[in-house]
């Protein structure tokens, strides 16, 4: 049987070693309680020390504690979120993603206008300095 090593942060500490992470049981909107109702293998981790405190895991049949997603804030958001990867299948919101990352990366590759601009009068200048153009 092949073990695949599982990286460190996406494991959860209940040895109780470390004060930052705590289950959360109850909250004030039932946000807990709604994603058990989801899935009762589900939970919600809070990470005092992250920029997004909140995160879904998942105590699956192997035994494991896995990592689902992470959220910067308890809401019914994250209800949302969970249906919605409950219903469309993995490789399609893997397709979405994809996709978002690429048009993300083409608006970075896009040329500035403002430093082309500033480039093409800079040469323009440097041009007829050196007697390249008139």
């Amino acid at each position: 049987m092949l073990v695949t090593p599982i990286p460190t942060n996406l494991r959860l500490d209940m040895s109780g070693d470390r004060d930052t992470s705590a289950v959360v049981g109850s909250d004030l909107y039932g946000i807990a309680e709604r994603v058990k109702e989801l899935d009762p293998n589900l939970m919600i981790v809070f990470h005092e020390d992250r920029e997004e405190p909140f995160t879904v895991m998942e105590n699956c049949k192997d035994g494991v504690i896995r990592f689902v997603a992470r959220y910067k804030e308890l809401d019914s958001r994250i209800i949302d979120d969970l249906k919605y990867m409950l219903n469309v299948p993995f490789e399609e919101r893997l397709k979405k993603v994809e996709r978002e990352i690429d048009r993300a990366n083409a608006d970075l590759e896009k040329p500035d206008d403002e430093v082309l601009d500033w480039l093409a009068s800079e040469m323009r200048r440097d041009m007829k300095k050196y007697g390249i153009v008139h």
